[in-house]
């Protein structure tokens, strides 16, 4: 009767580009690609990155000063990553604030 929301994120008939879904699987495509791009430093640092929020093509990202940095120098690589992840062009620019 009810689906579970993890099944409904990764079901190819409902549209991912819109909607609460849409956001869902960006949100999860972004800490996956960016959980690989920040392997090297430690688990509680990695802790501290979120995904804030995703509306209108636009992704924002809080994380420490320093972490917010480096990706922001990587930020064109993990926005290609992300957009792969998710085989269209979904997200258009991504903000990192510093926290």
């Amino acid at each position: 009767m009810f689906k579970p929301i993890r099944s409904l994120i990764f079901e190819p008939s409902i549209n991912r580009k819109s909607g609460t879904i849409g956001a869902l699987r960006v949100r999860q495509a972004a800490k996956e690609v960016i959980e690989r791009h920040l392997n090297d430093f430690p688990e509680d640092i990695l802790k501290q990155v979120q995904i804030k929020t995703f509306k209108n093509g636009v992704l924002g990202i809080t994380a420490p000063p320093v972490i917010s940095g480096e990706l922001h120098m990587a930020s064109f690589e993990i926005l290609k990553n992300i957009n792969f992840k998710l085989k269209s062009q979904v997200v258009k620019k991504i903000y990192f604030k510093a926290v």
